[in-house]
């Protein structure tokens, strides 16, 4: 059987075919647009960079935090009060936003508790309460505020400080509570501070200040039964 044959004309081998006409407009534009395309990709390679830069940057400063950090820290465990006071005031300064300046207030509060000034250490907890995120540090500098305001002889804001750290759970809970009630004593309201170390003893049965806490109930004319439960452990 024959099989048709289609003819060739020549205008046919004239027509480019579309392959060609792609790359030959995308030639065009290229041409034409060159300048626009070379400034969009340098804008792309210049965001790059400077992302790239920042990162570093940031790093560096991080790196230079944590070195300040550590030399301070180590003046204050050294007892080296002036020089930590130094170090921490110094980073707190330099770098307010970072997570290390922040700390270092709380840090800087314990220097000038070594040198016993006591409204400087206040000042550093209040600023560092301010901006604090993390609830065990919190607790610490709410307790360590606490004792610097029985000290000043402050005691209705040392309670305050005391009940704050109360509300975080955690270990000093139960120290707060103590000082909550010692503060309502030292402030005169005995009636208070008996029904706060009732409290106390109803809450935590077995705790190891529990003598204590006797004691002070014993000095504000209230008596606890000492029977099989005193002292005893569950």
């Amino acid at each position: 059987m024959a099989t048709a044959h289609r003819k060739i004309h020549r205008k046919d081998l004239k027509e480019p075919d579309e392959f060609i006409s792609f790359l030959t407009q995308a030639r065009e534009f290229v041409q034409q647009n060159t300048q626009r395309i070379v400034l969009a990709a340098g804008v792309i390679v210049a965001a790059g960079l400077i992302a790239m830069a920042v990162h570093y940057y940031q790093a560096h400063r991080d790196d230079v935090a944590a070195t300040k950090f550590y030399e301070a820290f180590n003046d204050l465990q050294k007892k080296d009060y002036q020089g930590a006071e130094k170090g921490f005031a110094q980073l707190a300064e330099d770098e307010p936003s970072r997570a290390l300046g922040k700390m270092a207030r709380l840090y800087l509060a314990s220097a000038y508790l070594g040198q016993s000034d006591l409204l400087k250490a206040r000042d550093a907890l209040v600023g560092y309460l301010a901006q604090a995120h993390d609830a065990s540090f919190s607790s610490a500098a709410l307790m360590e505020l606490a004792g610097v305001y029985e000290e000043l002889g402050r005691y209705k804001e040392a309670e305050g400080s005391y009940r704050q750290a109360m509300s975080i759970e955690g270990p000093a809970a139960i120290e707060a509570e103590l000082g909550a009630a010692r503060m309502m004593e030292k402030q005169g309201d005995r009636t208070g501070a008996a029904k706060a170390y009732e409290a106390f003893i109803e809450l935590h049965p077995y705790a190891q200040q529990r003598g204590d806490v006797i004691e002070a109930l014993a000095r504000l004319g209230v008596s606890v039964a000492t029977g099989p439960t005193a002292g005893a452990h569950p």
